[in-house]
């Protein structure tokens, strides 16, 4: 534990749906969500915009009601819809980030990141200096403490914002979508000064984004949603590396995974007028590689088909080598320049993902 002696819980969500009424009929935002989050664990939910991820942070934090489900702080039930209970934000004990910093700009950094103990009658104007001061020693920001969020970078005024959420020592962090508004270099310094912090706490955090770079980087764990639904849980090399499903192996990875749907033979699978010889199950309906992984060879072998390059990108040290495969969109990610109309390419038997017509991953023996 860090010196501010925060204490942490670990978060159980059992079945949580949220649906509201519409003229149009009934929308479906979350459909029987399940997540057990371990006590200090660094929780991720990621996903596009619109799949619920948001919707089930306001759950969290008590702004919103779920219609059926439970969810457990610790050993302390703070939402269930079938007992009706449901705990007001501030007996929850939790902090949020919100994407906009919601500074008073009124008020001084310092008074800006104390303003929540204000109201707790056994803080005394002493008491919440010496706290904010802890505070921002810890955040780098003491030199800031008499300044307005006007004369702050956006960098400077995100950090205020945590240092707010963290002086009430809650037992729960969460973070939506915190480094949107903030440039690429920006995303960069706090995306590793925001993993070190809750490290350095040891504070359990629920963070939300669509960025998957920044789900990768920080998460011990994620959570994929789509469409109100968790597709996959787990690690970020687990997700990587072993897609649930079509909709996960596209979601991440830069370029995305390559997915082709093939005609599976006992040999592989069918690409034009050959043969790529694979591990491919019959039950295969869809074959996927991620870019880095096609290797491509300078002469034909018994192994490789030739395609046709259609477009070359320059991304600093790699490029990407664009084709098709099937009549279907592929890329090759390589270190190496390529300067011919052709190349002769091979799927590598590891690096291989099969699915079947449902979409799910096919796991072999």
């Amino acid at each position: 534990m860090s010196e501010l002696n925060l204490e942490t819980v670990s978060i159980s969500i059992k079945g949580i749906k949220k649906q509201w009424k519409t003229m149009r009929g009934v929308v479906t935002a979350l459909s029987k969500v399940d997540l057990e989050i371990n006590s200090g664990e660094f929780f991720v939910l990621l996903g596009p915009s619109g799949c619920g991820k948001s919707t089930l942070l306001n759950l969290l934090a008590g702004l919103d009601n779920a219609t059926d489900g439970q969810i457990v702080y610790g050993d302390k039930v703070v939402f269930d819809a079938q007992k009706s209970i449901n705990l007001e934000p501030k007996e929850r004990n939790i902090a949020m980030v919100f994407q906009s910093y919601a500074l008073y700009p009124h008020f001084t950094v310092a008074q800006n990141i104390g303003f929540p103990l204000t109201n707790i009658k056994h803080y005394t104007k002493k008491d919440i200096k010496k706290r904010v001061e802890e505070i921002a020693s810890m955040l780098k920001i003491t030199d800031l403490l008499d300044r307005k969020p006007s004369e702050l970078s956006g960098g400077q005024r995100q950090r205020v914002a945590i240092g707010r959420a963290l002086v009430r020592n809650p037992k729960i962090f969460l973070m939506d979508e915190p480094l949107s508004n903030l440039d690429a270099l920006l995303r960069n310094e706090m995306r590793v000064q925001i993993k070190s912090l809750q490290k350095k706490l040891g504070v359990t955090t629920i963070y939300v984004t669509h960025d998957q770079l920044e789900a990768m980087t920080l998460a011990d764990k994620i959570a994929l949603l789509n469409g109100g639904l968790v597709q996959q849980i787990g690690t970020p090399e687990q997700i990587y590396n072993e897609p649930a499903n079509l909709f996960v192996a596209r979601f991440l990875g830069s370029p995305p995974m390559n997915i082709l749907e093939i005609e599976a033979t006992s040999d592989g699978f069918k690409s034009d007028n050959n043969i790529v010889k694979c591990n491919c199950p019959l039950n295969a309906k869809y074959i996927g590689i991620r870019p880095e992984h096609v290797l491509i060879r300078e002469n034909a072998t018994s192994n490789s088909i030739e395609v046709k390059v259609n477009l070359i990108e320059s991304i600093g040290t790699e490029y990407l080598v664009y084709t098709t495969i099937l009549e279907q969109h592929f890329v090759i990610k390589t270190f190496n320049k390529v300067i011919l109309n052709s190349v002769y390419i091979e799927f590598p038997d590891d690096n291989l993902h099969y699915f079947d017509e449902n979409q799910d991953r096919i796991v072999l023996d």
